[in-house]
């Protein structure tokens, strides 16, 4: 669900310091923008839905969340009304991907840790 090799070119280009300040903020990022994109999806708002869609690709490539990102880019294309119920299913991917996103970006912080 994550590039690994993504993190490790952070950690060596900015430092493991900068990574370990990075990967919390994306986490808290992600949260609150899967609840605004779920927010915009109930109101069948495609406009918001691409944009919070566009600014999720472009964090979530950052930290090699590059499957996750591929959903994003999907998404913000959707412009037309008919296209909500696509977008419903797209965000429900995104809904699960963000726990294995999760799940790795924690586990990689805690290894990270351990080193």
């Amino acid at each position: 669900m994550i590039d690994e090799s993504v993190l490790h070119k952070i950690q060596i280009d900015l430092g493991l310091e900068t990574l370990q300040e990075l990967l919390p903020s994306f986490l808290e990022n992600l949260k609150l923008s899967m609840i605004k994109i779920n927010e915009a999806a109930q109101k069948k708002d495609l406009k918001n839905i691409s944009f919070i869609a566009h600014s999720l690709k472009s964090s979530a490539r950052t930290v090699g969340a590059l499957y996750f990102a591929g959903i994003c880019s999907q998404l913000e294309k959707l412009k037309n009304p008919e296209d909500i119920q696509q977008a419903r299913l797209l965000i429900s991917e995104l809904l699960d991907s963000e726990i294995q996103i999760r799940i790795a970006i924690e586990a990689y912080i805690k290894n990270q840790a351990a080193t």
